[in-house]
């Protein structure tokens, strides 16, 4: 086993933790933190093992997010995130 080398087991163990903790800081006020936080989700649904129970948990926010956001890039993140959910 090489020294950086995770077994992807452990790693979707350690996003599935990430993840609420991530949507709980999608509700600051800060735009750029939102976009960041949707750019880091969307590479952890590409990523993990089961992404369809990635998608069946952040729906939801990132609906909201995508039609209400005040901010045209969040908006827009997260859109691009939505259609990776299809």
């Amino acid at each position: 086993q090489g020294g950086g080398n995770i077994p992807s087991t452990k790693i979707n163990y350690y996003m599935g933790g990430m993840i609420p903790l991530l949507q709980g800081r999608l509700k600051t006020d800060k735009a750029s933190v939102r976009k960041n936080i949707l750019q880091m989700l969307l590479s952890l649904h590409e990523c993990h093992q089961d992404p369809n129970a990635v998608a069946d948990e952040l729906r939801p926010i990132v609906f909201e997010l995508s039609s209400t956001d005040h901010a045209l890039l969040v908006r827009e993140m997260a859109g691009k995130l939505l259609a990776s959910f299809n």
